[in-house]
Protein backbone atom coordinates (compact mmCIF):
# COMPACT_ATOMS: atom_id res chain seq x y z
CA UNK A 1 0.00 0.00 0.00
CA UNK A 2 1.38 3.31 -0.71
CA UNK A 3 0.24 5.99 1.18
CA UNK A 4 1.23 9.67 0.55
CA UNK A 5 2.16 12.07 3.44
CA UNK A 6 4.00 15.17 4.85
CA UNK A 7 5.28 17.01 7.62
CA UNK A 8 5.69 20.71 8.54
CA UNK A 9 7.90 22.42 11.38
CA UNK A 10 9.39 20.36 14.17
CA UNK A 11 8.73 19.43 17.75
CA UNK A 12 6.46 17.11 19.52
CA UNK A 13 4.75 15.24 16.47
CA UNK A 14 0.84 15.89 15.62
CA UNK A 15 -0.20 13.28 13.65
CA UNK A 16 -3.75 14.80 11.41
CA UNK A 17 -5.96 11.88 10.21
CA UNK A 18 -8.66 14.15 8.07
CA UNK A 19 -12.07 12.94 6.91
CA UNK A 20 -11.15 9.15 4.39
CA UNK A 21 -11.52 9.95 0.85
CA UNK A 22 -12.85 13.57 0.87
CA UNK A 23 -9.17 15.19 1.49
CA UNK A 24 -5.73 15.83 -0.62
CA UNK A 25 -2.22 16.92 1.28
CA UNK A 26 -1.95 18.36 -2.27
CA UNK A 27 -4.91 20.63 -1.97
CA UNK A 28 -4.11 21.48 1.52
CA UNK A 29 -0.97 22.60 0.58
CA UNK A 30 -2.13 24.90 -2.10
CA UNK A 31 -4.74 26.63 -1.45
CA UNK A 32 -4.66 29.48 1.39
CA UNK A 33 -7.12 28.77 3.89
CA UNK A 34 -5.98 24.97 4.22
CA UNK A 35 -2.16 25.69 4.48
CA UNK A 36 -2.70 28.85 6.70
CA UNK A 37 -4.44 26.47 9.02
CA UNK A 38 -1.74 23.80 8.69
CA UNK A 39 1.20 26.54 9.55
CA UNK A 40 -0.77 27.40 12.04
CA UNK A 41 -0.52 23.82 13.72
CA UNK A 42 2.95 23.43 13.03
CA UNK A 43 4.18 26.62 14.92
CA UNK A 44 5.85 24.71 17.87
CA UNK A 45 5.21 20.91 16.52
CA UNK A 46 5.88 18.56 14.02
CA UNK A 47 2.96 17.98 11.86
CA UNK A 48 1.95 15.13 10.07
CA UNK A 49 -0.44 15.05 7.29
CA UNK A 50 -1.68 12.12 5.21
CA UNK A 51 -3.90 11.20 2.33
CA UNK A 52 -5.75 7.83 3.30
CA UNK A 53 -5.63 5.08 0.64
CA UNK A 54 -7.54 5.26 -2.16
CA UNK A 55 -7.76 8.92 -2.21
CA UNK A 56 -5.28 12.18 -3.18
CA UNK A 57 -2.18 10.96 -4.04
CA UNK A 58 -1.95 7.80 -1.38
CA UNK A 59 -2.49 4.27 -3.67
CA UNK A 60 -5.56 4.98 -5.74
CA UNK A 61 -6.57 1.19 -6.43
CA UNK A 62 -7.93 0.01 -3.43
CA UNK A 63 -11.04 -1.87 -2.09
CA UNK A 64 -10.24 -2.76 1.84
CA UNK A 65 -11.43 0.05 3.93
CA UNK A 66 -12.03 -2.33 6.79
CA UNK A 67 -11.19 -0.43 10.38
CA UNK A 68 -7.57 -2.35 10.19
CA UNK A 69 -7.14 -1.71 7.00
CA UNK A 70 -7.50 1.70 7.73
CA UNK A 71 -5.62 1.62 10.80
CA UNK A 72 -2.44 0.20 9.07
CA UNK A 73 -1.84 3.19 6.86
CA UNK A 74 -1.52 5.38 10.12
CA UNK A 75 0.86 2.41 11.26
CA UNK A 76 2.41 2.28 8.19
CA UNK A 77 3.43 6.58 8.25
CA UNK A 78 4.37 6.68 11.90
CA UNK A 79 6.66 4.02 11.35
CA UNK A 80 8.30 5.50 8.16
CA UNK A 81 8.82 8.52 10.24
CA UNK A 82 10.21 6.41 13.15
CA UNK A 83 7.05 7.59 16.28
CA UNK A 84 7.45 6.52 18.80
CA UNK A 85 5.43 8.47 20.69
CA UNK A 86 2.98 11.02 18.85
CA UNK A 87 -0.43 13.19 19.77
CA UNK A 88 -3.31 11.85 17.19
CA UNK A 89 -5.92 14.59 15.90
CA UNK A 90 -9.05 12.78 14.23
CA UNK A 91 -12.08 14.52 12.94
CA UNK A 92 -15.10 13.34 11.23
CA UNK A 93 -15.58 10.04 9.69
CA UNK A 94 -11.27 9.15 10.85
CA UNK A 95 -12.37 9.44 13.99
CA UNK A 96 -13.24 5.62 14.56
CA UNK A 97 -10.11 4.39 13.31
CA UNK A 98 -8.02 6.66 15.85
CA UNK A 99 -10.21 5.48 18.71
CA UNK A 100 -9.27 1.89 17.60
CA UNK A 101 -5.54 2.54 16.99
CA UNK A 102 -4.92 4.69 20.16
CA UNK A 103 -7.05 1.92 22.39
CA UNK A 104 -4.62 -0.71 20.81
CA UNK A 105 -1.52 1.58 21.18
CA UNK A 106 -1.80 3.17 24.41
CA UNK A 107 1.92 3.19 24.49
CA UNK A 108 2.02 5.34 21.51
CA UNK A 109 -0.32 7.72 21.34
CA UNK A 110 -0.05 10.08 24.17
CA UNK A 111 -3.10 12.73 23.61
CA UNK A 112 -6.54 11.76 21.23
CA UNK A 113 -8.16 14.75 20.01
CA UNK A 114 -11.16 14.13 18.47
CA UNK A 115 -13.79 16.57 16.56
CA UNK A 116 -16.55 16.30 14.86
CA UNK A 117 -16.33 12.98 14.71
CA UNK A 118 -18.43 9.64 16.78
CA UNK A 119 -16.54 6.46 18.06
CA UNK A 120 -19.00 4.25 15.87
CA UNK A 121 -20.59 3.72 12.73
CA UNK A 122 -23.89 3.42 14.19
CA UNK A 123 -23.31 6.88 15.85
CA UNK A 124 -23.46 9.12 12.88
CA UNK A 125 -26.32 11.42 13.42
CA UNK A 126 -29.33 11.05 11.07
CA UNK A 127 -29.99 13.65 8.94
CA UNK A 128 -32.20 14.52 5.75
CA UNK A 129 -29.03 16.52 4.38
CA UNK A 130 -27.10 13.69 4.68
CA UNK A 131 -29.55 10.89 3.06
CA UNK A 132 -29.94 13.72 0.18
CA UNK A 133 -26.69 13.98 -0.22
CA UNK A 134 -25.90 10.54 -0.52
CA UNK A 135 -28.11 9.65 -3.29
CA UNK A 136 -26.04 12.38 -5.14
CA UNK A 137 -23.09 10.34 -4.84
CA UNK A 138 -24.34 7.77 -7.48
CA UNK A 139 -25.57 10.25 -10.05
CA UNK A 140 -23.27 12.95 -9.87
CA UNK A 141 -19.60 13.21 -8.15
CA UNK A 142 -19.04 16.55 -9.03
CA UNK A 143 -22.22 18.10 -7.36
CA UNK A 144 -21.55 15.63 -3.86
CA UNK A 145 -18.04 17.19 -3.99
CA UNK A 146 -18.98 20.80 -4.22
CA UNK A 147 -22.24 20.86 -1.88
CA UNK A 148 -19.76 18.66 0.99
CA UNK A 149 -17.18 22.04 0.22
CA UNK A 150 -19.56 24.74 -0.09
CA UNK A 151 -21.91 23.39 3.10
CA UNK A 152 -19.27 22.12 5.37
CA UNK A 153 -16.44 24.92 4.89
CA UNK A 154 -17.29 28.33 5.21
CA UNK A 155 -15.03 29.90 2.34
CA UNK A 156 -15.39 32.42 0.01
CA UNK A 157 -16.66 31.12 -3.06
CA UNK A 158 -13.83 31.15 -5.99
CA UNK A 159 -11.92 29.51 -3.25
CA UNK A 160 -14.39 26.85 -2.15
CA UNK A 161 -15.16 25.65 -5.92
CA UNK A 162 -11.57 25.45 -6.80
CA UNK A 163 -10.62 23.50 -3.82
CA UNK A 164 -13.42 21.61 -4.62
CA UNK A 165 -12.64 20.89 -8.43
CA UNK A 166 -8.95 19.51 -7.10
CA UNK A 167 -10.88 17.34 -4.39
CA UNK A 168 -12.85 15.93 -7.63
CA UNK A 169 -9.56 15.37 -9.73
CA UNK A 170 -8.18 13.62 -6.33
CA UNK A 171 -10.83 11.86 -4.60
CA UNK A 172 -12.58 8.85 -6.11
CA UNK A 173 -16.28 8.07 -6.36
CA UNK A 174 -15.62 4.60 -6.25
CA UNK A 175 -13.39 5.24 -2.82
CA UNK A 176 -15.90 6.70 -1.05
CA UNK A 177 -19.02 4.40 -1.96
CA UNK A 178 -17.00 1.53 -0.93
CA UNK A 179 -15.53 3.45 2.36
CA UNK A 180 -18.97 4.88 3.31
CA UNK A 181 -20.36 1.18 2.38
CA UNK A 182 -17.54 -0.48 5.17
CA UNK A 183 -17.00 2.27 7.45
CA UNK A 184 -20.28 3.77 8.02
CA UNK A 185 -22.03 0.19 8.56
CA UNK A 186 -19.36 -1.67 10.22
CA UNK A 187 -17.16 0.73 12.03
CA UNK A 188 -18.55 -0.92 15.46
Amino acid sequence: MRIAYWTMGVGTPLVVMPEPILSSIHADLQFPSPRAWHERLARDRLLVRFDHRGTGLSQASVTDFSLPAMQLDLEAVVNELGLDSFNLWAQEDAGPIAIAYAAANLQRVANLILWNTWARGEDIPESPALHALEGVTDKNWSLFIDSNVLSIWNWKVPEATAYARELTRSTRQASWIAFTAQAWRAYT
